[in-house]
Parts: C-alpha cells; sequence; structure tokens
C-alpha cells in the first residue's frame, strides 16, 4: 500500500551540493528521515523516516534522482536502519515491545518487507534470548533491552547482520 499523508522532506543533491530535488509529504507531525541510501540499481535514493508522535507513521519510500517519488510503504515501528535485499526487498528493524510483570520491555526485530508493504518477521530477539530485570536498569517501567541500530546485507553470504548495543 502506497502511504497517503507520510510526511517529511527529502533533499537530492548534486556532487556540488546544489538542490536538484526536493520531495515534500503532508503529515500531521514532523517526520524524521532516518536513514537515506542510494538504491540498488544505483538510479534512485531510498529512506526510511518515522513520526517520533506517532509509532505507526514510519516506513519506506523510493525517490528517483530528481525527486520524483516511486514508491512507499508503511512499516509501522520501524526505526534506525535497513537494507536493501534481492527482488526490491528489505530487512528493516522494528520495535518489539512486550509487557514482562510490571515492566514495558522493548526488544527490536528484523524484520523483512516485500515491495507491496507485506512483512514478517525474521529474527527476534524474544525468540532466543530471556530478558532479565537484575542486569538492565528499569527506567520508570520502561526497559529498552536490545537497542539494534544497525542492518548490513552481504550479497557474497546471501547474510544479513544486525548491530545492537545492549
Amino acid at each position: 500500500d502506497d502511504v497517503d499523508g507520510a510526511g517529511g522532506d527529502v533533499a537530492v543533491m548534486d556532487g556540488l551540493e546544489a538542490l536538484t530535488a526536493l520531495r515534500e509529504r503532508e503529515s500531521s507531525h514532523t517526520p524524521v528521515v532516518v536513514m537515506t541510501a542510494s538504491s540498488r540499481e544505483g538510479d534512485g535514493l531510498v529512506y526510511n523516516y518515522l513520526v517520533r508522535e506517532d509509532d505507526e507513521e514510519a516506513g519506506l519510500c523510493q525517490v528517483e534522482l530528481s525527486g520524483a517519488e516511486r514508491h512507499c510503504v508503511r512499516v509501522p515501528n520501524s526505526h534506525h536502519s535497513f537494507a536493501q535485499l534481492p527482488e526490491g526487498r528489505y530487512a528493516m528493524l522494528v520495535a518489539d515491545t512486550r509487557r514482562v510483570a510490571e515492566y514495558l520491555v522493548e526488544g527490536d526485530a528484523l524484520i523483512e518487507v516485500a515491495p507491496n508493504g507485506d512483512s514478517f518477521i525474521l529474527y527476534s530477539p524474544w525468540d532466543h534470548l530471556v530478558w532479565d530485570p537484575e542486569l538492565q536498569p528499569d527506567m520508570d517501567g520502561y526497559v529498552e533491552w536490545t537497542h539494534a541500530n544497525g542492518v548490513f546485507y552481504d550479497e557474497a553470504g546471501e547474510t544479513v547482520l544486525v548491530s545492537m548495543r545492549n
């Protein structure tokens, strides 16, 4: 599904830093462009955005170098980073928050997003690790557990790598 009302400004600059194109989007809140990368084909840009006031208003967009939008998909709770996979697919980080006793614990899942916006979980720490409240401080009932912030696709090994801080 195309994203209606997703916001943000994306500026495309040439090598001399002259403004080549500007894409303005409508939004009720100010979006943040988190990461921008060249498209796999090299003929455009891909960027992910989020709106701090609304976790559901987040996604991924492809634009041509002229600034014309090719395609956007909504990816709720996405953040930080993505990696381009073959066949127009993406690996992305999303918040995977769960209640554990009196704590709200945020883990990070790695998902795969298809060009049409369909997604599925590739990895969630909740399936492999156990959160221990003794090992991590409580921030008023909220705990940022895994803090994933980097995704890289190794094409030679057909492997997705994820960086986690905690």
